[in-house]
């Protein structure tokens, strides 16, 4: 009797351990292969997305600067396979550039090139996108249901944008830029010019610009075409869930974004005020306010973070299990 409780014991003290840690594995494992198999069966897949965005424009030049500002979108995607979707994208941001203001995080300057111009905007956007994008995480590339693959997409969409630009204090009086760089609140010909204050651009966008036709050529449409382009790295996380890093490039077909194209100041313009706000400095003249070397982009970089749901239509195929006899 003895021996046979003694037996117990030992098979006791042995085998569960082992047991429980066959369990463990396969908790650990099972949830993995669910994972994948059940993201391989949804259609659908919800996503949120998070960006930092920088245009090219008159007003800017470098990537992501001190002037960089962010945007979000919320999107809705369709599979058909496991390589192709269709991605609906609807999304706010906006952009900033200010002649005065433009560095670098890496290499800040003094004093931008363009400074003595003082030409400055702020644009809020919206957009809407219908877009083909291609997974990597399919049979003969990454492998399906792989943790780690990349994507990439294009489509077309529409977008529409508010340039306004920081042209008053608070006081709304206007700023007066003097010939040293320097901004002041007094005009340089004012009987107390020499005791002005230096001030500073309040970051205050309160003019807004398109309806100023501030050069010549008239006006512009702030609703637009636009073609994103765009390249991706996907991971899944957990059941449904996936996480994504994104970069995107937009062409747009406007050279408006920023209220500057490629014309004159306008001469045509009615009062003080809106020769001020086309030539805030009073430096361009009658030279032209941009360049003509094409359209504005904007650029994004973000984050992505995707629930799927839904089944496809293709039929489930699950894991096959062997067992030794």
């Amino acid at each position: 009797m003895r021996s046979r409780q003694k037996a117990i014991k030992g098979w006791r003290k042995h085998t569960v351990p082992a047991a429980t840690g066959i369990l463990c594995a396969l908790l650990l494992v099972l949830p993995s292969t669910e994972l994948q198999a059940q993201q391989d069966r949804h259609s659908w897949n919800l996503q949120l997305h998070t960006q930092l965005m920088d245009y090219r424009g008159e007003l800017a030049r470098r990537a992501f600067t001190d002037q960089t500002r962010g945007g979000m979108a919320l999107s809705l995607e369709r599979f058909f396979s496991e390589g192709f979707s269709i991605r609906l994208d609807a999304g706010i941001g906006q952009i900033q550039a200010n002649d005065r203001l433009e560095r670098s995080f890496v290499l800040p300057s003094a004093q931008a090139p363009r400074a003595r111009r003082a030409l400055n905007v702020q644009s809020d956007l919206g957009y809407a996108d219908l877009l083909l994008v291609l997974h990597g995480d399919r049979p003969g590339l990454f492998g399906s249901g792989a943790f780690m693959s990349p994507y990439v997409y294009a489509g077309f969409g529409v977008l529409q944008f508010t340039p306004k630009a920081d042209l008053l204090r608070g006081d709304r009086k206007p700023y007066y830029y003097y010939p040293d760089g320097s901004i002041r609140n007094l005009p340089p010909d004012h009987p107390n010019a020499q005791g002005a204050q230096v001030v500073e651009q309040d970051g205050d966008f309160e003019t807004e610009l398109a309806n100023l036709n501030l050069e010549t050529g008239g006006g512009y449409n702030t609703v637009t075409w636009s073609l994103p382009l765009g390249v991706g790295l996907k991971f899944r996380l957990a059941d449904a869930w996936t996480l994504c890093l994104e970069g995107n490039y937009r062409f747009t077909g406007t050279d408006y974004l920023d209220d500057v194209g490629g014309g004159r100041v306008n001469p045509d313009l009615a009062t003080p005020a809106l020769q001020y706000a086309a030539d805030p400095a009073g430096t361009i003249g009658d030279r032209v306010r941009g360049n003509n070397e094409g359209n504005d982009a904007i650029v994004g970089l973000g984050i992505r973070v995707g629930w799927a749901f839904g089944r496809s239509a293709r039929p489930y195929r699950g894991p096959v299990w062997f067992a030794e006899r």
